[in-house]
């Protein structure tokens, strides 16, 4: 853990060429169920019926007194990752964007605060040396704090696969943040082959943020041409006083090898967040086995004590991938 001040380490972006982050994995029945998806998307845009409405705005809902404040964030010229994977999240007085790969802070005039800074730069005090992709982050309303995650992975030699989360210290992100690299390096459940953390989600309750991976097996195909196969979801549950407090030992608890209620494993699960004291974490996956699907994969955790999962199925509408 280390906790030092954003401008600590300001620097300019980095204008070394970086590796294009896409998604790499192979999950059974994703990339048909994608590609039905995309051919139906095909065939409502060719429709004369499929059209948007002219002179409406989807910045504010019609009759809101309310004029929307819009600036320009980072753009294709500031970072060369795709896709951007873009985030933000809004404080009381400041707003801090993430992309792949680099971070900003504005004001709600749209002012940016500073400069833009690098994931490389801004977690270099960890020692990590991989590469940085997939962030995420929210503002605890509670607490007052921005909470910021990202993947990091050498995937050249493999001496890292971690998760790394910064909390700043209070509501202005432009002041003190503490900093932590968070272990998550597997072996697949054969225990056959090393594997790293892709796509973490962030999630957040009054007790823990939740973290979950889909994890990937490390390989000589991954690393020739990124052909990179699924092996197993973690989510990890992660002490939020000891977050706050910036204490070096965290309180951790993982499950590994996720599986859904028919007992098939988990895939991209995305964890809520919750304010207020809640019995339990409430975290969702979509099911890939087919498209259209009307069952959503449904996981809770204890929120108390030491956390426990369980899963369910909840039946909705039927849905398709976008």
């Amino acid at each position: 853990m280390v906790a030092e001040p954003w401008v600590a380490t300001l620097s300019a972006v980095s204008t070394k060429p970086e590796r294009q982050i896409r998604f790499i994995g192979h999950y059974p029945g994703y990339e048909a169920a994608k590609q039905r998806a995309n051919r139906a998307a095909e065939t409502r845009v060719r429709s004369p019926y499929y059209r948007t409405a002219r002179g409406t705005s989807l910045l504010a809902p019609q009759g809101s007194s309310t004029s929307p404040v819009v600036f320009n964030g980072p753009s294709e010229s500031d970072t060369n990752i795709i896709p951007p994977d873009s985030q933000i999240a809004a404080g009381p007085t400041y707003l801090v964007v993430a992309v792949n790969s680099l971070l900003a802070i504005y004001d709600k005039t749209g002012v940016l605060q500073g400069s833009f800074q690098h994931l490389r730069s801004f977690f270099s005090s960890l020692g990590v040396t991989g590469d940085i992709y997939d962030p995420r982050i929210i503002y605890d309303q509670t607490d007052n704090r921005f909470i910021l995650s990202a993947a990091e992975v050498d995937e050249t030699s493999f001496t890292n696969g971690n998760v790394l989360v910064a909390v700043s210290q209070t509501s202005d992100p432009r002041g003190v943040w503490y900093k932590f690299a968070i272990n998550f390096k597997g072996r697949n459940p054969s225990n056959t082959a090393d594997t790293f953390p892709d796509f973490p989600t962030l999630g957040l309750s009054s007790s823990a943020i939740y973290i979950s991976t889909g994890q990937f097996m490390l390989n000589a195909a991954c690393l020739s041409n990124n052909a990179c196969s699924f092996s197993d979801t973690w989510i990890k549950v992660i002490g939020l006083p000891e977050l706050l407090s910036a204490s070096s030992t965290l309180k951790i608890t993982t499950f590994q090898n996720v599986q859904t209620a028919a007992g098939q494993s988990a895939f991209a699960i995305e964890p809520a967040v919750s304010y207020g004291t809640t019995a339990a974490e409430f975290l969702v996956a979509a099911d890939f086995s087919t498209s259209p699907n009307t069952t959503l994969d449904l996981f809770s955790i204890t929120t108390s004590g030491t956390p426990t999962l369980q899963a369910a199925a909840l039946t909705v509408p039927a849905y398709a991938l976008p």
